[in-house]
């Protein structure tokens, strides 16, 4: 299904139907405009439909083709409903991009245990869910690919974000898991592992103290701009190796927590010393 036999041509997203989720704002949004710049029929879906409408009129002013739709990632039937509607529309679903997440920031003693239960049921829970719902509707088609957005806090220490890195362990294993089980149906399971990049997650998200120049500012590198970081994710989908890395220091990242973690622990004492000191100010 994805170019098997040409590793390194350029995927071709021409005609391609893709619901990304989370679409309206950061991350999502800057995919959107990459797919829909390659030819790709996006849906652009998230909670806010007015931010959604605003993305899908920007792609479509471009000439591109873009199609909003309100999509709560926990709410089973909207999730069932959108993907009807692109079968519906379109005649396949070619693609899932399980982006939509949110983030909590602070000591892990700080959290609301309420919050624990919202962040897992968006950030595993309903990327297992959509999963399971595009496998069952591309394994009937014949054909799909789904897109699972994990982070390198998936595979490595990330203090102040233990919850969110739980759940990204989950995202790694989920789709490691079905990459061989999927395959015999022509069905394609990847997850890709951005490092720093400015995505709304960090605007949006729950602080016991600061802002995003907070997390920014305890971290040894600067964040990836939304549109380079979206150009060079999709660029990778054309490598087809089950797990991608954006930036290239995100590989790199992964490889010192092979064979030398005790690296990435003395950044993590790092990190949580620069935190407290910034947050006592």
């Amino acid at each position: 299904y994805a170019c098997r036999k040409h590793v390194n041509s350029r995927f071709d997203w021409h005609d391609k139907s893709v619901i990304v989720t989370g679409a309206g704002t950061g991350i999502g949004r800057a995919v959107s405009h990459e797919l829909a710049s390659r030819g790709a029929i996006v849906y652009v879906t998230g909670l806010d439909l007015g931010e959604c409408q605003t993305v899908a009129r920007d792609i479509t002013a471009k000439g591109f083709q873009a199609i909003a739709a309100q999509l709560d990632v926990n709410n089973w039937d909207e999730f069932k409903a959108v993907m009807q509607q692109v079968k519906e529309q379109q005649g396949k679903l070619d693609v899932l991009i399980n982006n939509a997440g949110i983030l909590f920031v602070g000591e892990f003693y700080d959290m609301d245990e309420h919050f624990i239960e919202k962040l897992v049921q968006t950030n595993i829970t309903s990327v297992t869910v959509g999963t399971l719902y595009a496998y069952r509707l591309m394994k009937e088609q014949g054909h799909g690919l789904i897109i699972n957005i994990a982070s390198i806090g998936g595979f490595s220490p990330t203090p102040t974000m233990a919850a969110y890195a739980a759940c990204k362990h989950a995202v790694i294993g989920l789709t490691n898991s079905l990459v061989k089980e999927a395959a015999e149906f022509s069905v394609d399971i990847r997850a890709v592992c951005f490092g720093l990049t400015q995505s709304a997650l960090f605007k949006n998200a729950e602080m016991k103290y600061g802002n995003e120049q907070t997390v920014f500012a305890m971290l040894p590198v600067k964040p990836l701009a939304t549109d380079i970081a979206a150009k060079l994710f999709i660029d990778q989908v054309a490598k087809n190796n089950h797990l991608m890395y954006v930036p290239f220091s995100s590989r790199l990242m992964w490889w010192l927590s092979r064979f030398f973690p005790s690296l990435l622990y003395k950044g993590a004492a790092d990190t949580i010393k620069k935190y407290r000191e910034i947050s006592s100010r």
